[in-house]
């Protein structure tokens, strides 16, 4: 992989040091969201986003609220190896998430039950999922390569391309 630009960006973060004198409940909501778009020059653009909410449940107070998007611009060389690093990055992001919660939200941080998502196999016991998310990884590059074959699509966008060929 030939890395052109790569930069992650808090997109907002709040915290109140308060909040657990006002309300004495909390839901949390952490998810992320991934996906490659087209760039010049031969380039693709990852865009991973992490969403993390602490709030109450009865309320639209937060005690925590944090979003940032990391974005990668790189020209792909081989994807089964680009892919490996793609997690990597990815990885990498989590871990920069919980340590800025650590290190910003006071002592409040055990409260938060933030999961950084792991993809290393020395961290990680569940093989399946690591193959699982490498798997998704690189037909998410091949996908918008335009070399993902029928055969590696999953069922849903294999039924989607069959009724489509079949309307033209």
């Amino acid at each position: 992989m030939k890395i052109l630009k790569k930069h992650n960006t808090l997109l907002r973060y709040t915290f109140d040091p308060l909040y657990l004198e006002k309300y004495a409940e909390i839901v949390t909501s952490q998810h992320t969201s991934s996906y490659w778009q087209t760039g010049t020059e031969n380039s693709y653009i990852l865009r991973y986003e992490i969403f993390f909410q602490v709030k109450s449940p009865s309320s639209s107070a937060y005690f925590v609220n944090y979003q940032s998007n990391f974005e990668l611009q790189c020209i792909i060389e081989n994807v089964e190896m680009d892919a490996r690093e793609v997690l990597h990055f990815k990885e990498m992001v989590n871990l920069s998430t919980q340590l800025f919660l650590m290190q910003n939200t006071q002592d409040c941080y055990s409260l938060l039950d933030f999961k950084p998502m792991i993809f290393s196999k020395e961290e990680l016991k569940d093989q399946q999922y690591i193959a699982r998310e490498l798997n998704r990884e690189v037909n998410n590059i091949k996908r918008i390569m335009g070399t993902l074959t029928l055969e590696e699509m999953s069922e849903e966008e294999r039924t989607f391309v069959v009724r489509k060929n079949n309307q033209s």
